[in-house]
């Protein structure tokens, strides 16, 4: 029984690459969420003091 290592290598290399583009999207979503919180807070403050 033989293996076909550069098959194996192919899949580990794609697997790789997918799991980084996983962790990138995953962690541009959170800096997004986080970006538009601080805008919103901004906003807020900007509105308040508008108020005053």
């Amino acid at each position: 029984m033989s293996v076909n290592w550069s098959k194996f290598k192919e899949t580990r290399v794609k697997r790789f690459f997918l799991s980084l583009l996983t962790l990138a999207v995953l962690a541009g979503c959170n800096t997004m969420a986080g970006l538009g919180r601080d805008t919103q807070a901004a906003g807020q403050k900007l509105e308040n003091a508008a108020k005053r």
